[in-house]
């Protein structure tokens, strides 16, 4: 009981702070183990103040090109301005230089991707010491499930009016939810 009045005091203070939530049915293991398939979360819709490590919802500007609409959960991990490397041979991800803490994945990240293969193509190649800049309005995510994840090693840099939201609590059949990290 005590649980379902906290949800519907967040509920109305998303509601009328003009945040509207909304429902997310997660269909794939990307997120894993922090999200898995067919869970249900809320997401805030007002994304003007997304931080590094959120959850986010976007449609994939590559699937709309072909009138798909797939709708991706990824983790944001770099934002304009930053730099990120990601070391396939050890698995670590450099953010701005450096290794970034990522307690929350499945497994170290080996899965390069066509973005990151054409990044590697280029004249000056993709090293450490010459890694992308996340351009202006855009953000770089991945799954959790690095290994099993479609997101900016394939997709590229994320537009930021391709966002939707930020996921904020997992709601699992029965009413249980829970806070989203």
């Amino acid at each position: 009981m005590k649980k379902t009045i906290i949800f519907l005091i967040l509920i109305s203070l998303l509601t009328f702070g003009g945040c509207m939530p909304r429902m997310i049915h997660v269909a794939g293991d990307s997120m894993n183990p922090t999200i898995h398939h067919d869970e249900w979360f809320l997401l805030n819709r007002n994304v003007s103040a997304l931080n590094r490590g959120d959850i986010i919802v976007f449609e994939s500007p590559l699937e709309a090109e072909r009138d798909r609409y797939i709708r991706y959960v990824q983790r944001l991990i770099a934002v304009a301005g930053d730099t990120i490397y990601i070391d396939f041979y050890n698995g670590n991800v450099y953010l701005n230089g450096e290794i970034l803490n990522e307690p929350y994945i499945m497994e170290p990240t080996s899965m390069q991707g066509a973005f990151i293969r054409e990044l590697m193509e280029r004249e000056n190649g993709w090293s450490r010491e010459n890694p992308l800049v996340i351009d202006e309005g855009y953000i770089f995510v991945m799954g959790d499930n690095r290994n099993h994840s479609r997101d900016s090693r394939e997709l590229g840099q994320i537009p930021l009016d391709e966002i939707m939201g930020r996921a904020l609590f997992r709601i699992w059949p029965f009413g249980a939810f829970g806070v989203l990290q």
